[in-house]
């Protein structure tokens, strides 16, 4: 597995995110699908001049259960502003669907024994990623109802689990004094992808589904894409990642020197290995 983070900037009123404006508000505040008929948009265009600013690498986890361990953590240096009122409908989306708590972030975690690594371009690091999407089976809460942040004895208790004994789990507070300075081949994204739909997962927002080709919208079984076969993919560091989904989190999960931002998408990957995806 591979993410791509990309943290937000909360600005005032007049600087809206033009590329979230473009479907942020087709959302469904209840759980559910709702059809987009909207232009379609370039998920490669958004990302190219972020990545091309460098960003910080590290192996962690999933942020949700099971919290699978093994994943390729790629944090964007370069950030984005969002305003409040953008922020305000992700928030009233998640107290609607999560019982009236209207955050969505897992705590940071322990960074143990891994070492962050701030990555430009160069000499190729390879990473070795091998792992699939687990199923996620019960409840599990990021904090009680009337809290305004995220509470780390309720993540704990409800998620369970490698959330609780594992010993790389994401997200962390990414300390900028600490980084290695290191290389790495450059990311680049190779999405091909047309929205039909937008979802709320419960959890948050999400643009297409966790799996390689195809998702059920209103019973029926429908692709992702115009292809028909898949949504592209991402190259890091030399290896071929499938593109899956990207949501977004609030606040922030992943921090920078203890500074949380008000927003943060995961671009989710899967490694293209037939042994995992089929």
């Amino acid at each position: 597995l591979a993410v791509i983070g990309l943290l937000y900037e909360l600005g005032d009123d007049s600087e809206c995110n033009e590329f979230l404006d473009k479907f942020w508000s087709v959302f469904p505040v209840e759980k559910g699908n709702v059809e987009y008929t909207g232009e379609n948009f370039d998920l490669n265009k958004k990302l190219t001049d972020e990545l091309a600013e460098g960003y910080y690498h590290w192996y962690g986890s999933l942020t949700t259960p099971p919290c699978t361990e093994g994943v390729s953590w790629n944090l964007l240096k370069r950030r984005e502003k969002v305003c409040q009122a953008q922020v305000d409908r992700l928030r009233t989306a998640l107290s609607a669907t999560q019982g009236g708590i209207n955050f969505n972030n897992r705590v940071t975690q322990p960074l143990n024994h891994r070492v962050v690594a701030e990555m430009s371009q160069g000499s190729p690091v390879r990473p070795v990623n091998n792992i699939a999407m687990s199923e996620v089976v019960g409840k599990w809460l990021y904090g009680s109802k009337g809290e305004g942040k995220a509470n780390a004895d309720v993540q704990r208790s409800t998620w369970g689990g490698l959330c609780v004994t594992g010993q790389e789990q994401s997200p962390i507070d990414v300390v900028t004094a600490n980084v290695a300075q290191a290389s790495t081949a450059s990311i680049t994204t190779h999405f091909d992808t047309t929205v039909s739909y937008v979802k709320n997962t419960g959890h948050g927002f999400q643009l297409f589904e966790t799996k390689p080709n195809n998702n059920v919208i209103n019973g029926s079984d429908v692709v992702d894409d115009f292809s028909g076969t898949s949504k592209g993919y991402s190259m890091v560091a030399g290896d071929k990642f499938n593109f899956y989904q990207v949501h977004w989190h609030t606040p922030s999960e992943n921090t920078i020197d203890g500074q949380s931002f008000a927003m943060e998408a995961h671009f989710v990957h899967q490694l293209d290995d037939v042994a995992l995806h089929g």
